[in-house]
């Protein structure tokens, strides 16, 4: 990825004590990235093989697992990947836009209902048992 200032850039790693290069574990960088004072951006990254599969086809390539970060940290926007997640999110919803706020309290609404229900109704038929009879061991 092109880097409008290069030279601004440096790497951090770590090595066991035999001098073999070990892996950074994300609650390392998270305390790095908050005792921070030295550098404008700390980012993670991690490259692994992955496989993406389509259509019966699988093909093995070579991804990253970012942090939050990563773009920002690099001055880089993913506009692309912004485009796509809108478009698909509008393609979910006929005649309504991604920002209506009607639909998001609507769905809030009913999600905090789903829930009330889910505790209710059996907290509900458990009050209606005798506790003798529920505690009763039979042998």
């Amino acid at each position: 990825m092109p880097f409008s200032e290069p030279n601004q850039l440096g790497v951090v790693s770590a090595s066991s004590d035999r001098g073999l290069k070990t892996d950074f574990t994300y609650p390392d960088y998270a305390d790095y990235n908050a005792r921070n004072q030295v550098f404008e951006g700390l980012i993670c990254y991690v490259q692994r093989p992955l496989t993406l599969s389509a259509g019966g086809q699988a093909e093995r390539l070579q991804g990253m697992i970012v942090s939050g970060n990563y773009f920002r940290a690099l001055r880089v926007q993913p506009v692309l990947a912004k485009i796509a997640a809108t478009r698909l999110v509008t393609s979910f919803l006929y005649n309504v836009r991604p920002t209506d706020p009607i639909t998001f309290v609507g769905a809030a609404l009913l999600l905090a209902g789903v829930a009330f229900l889910a505790n209710y109704l059996p907290a509900r038929q458990a009050s209606h048992t005798d506790p003798l009879v529920a505690l009763r061991c039979d042998k």
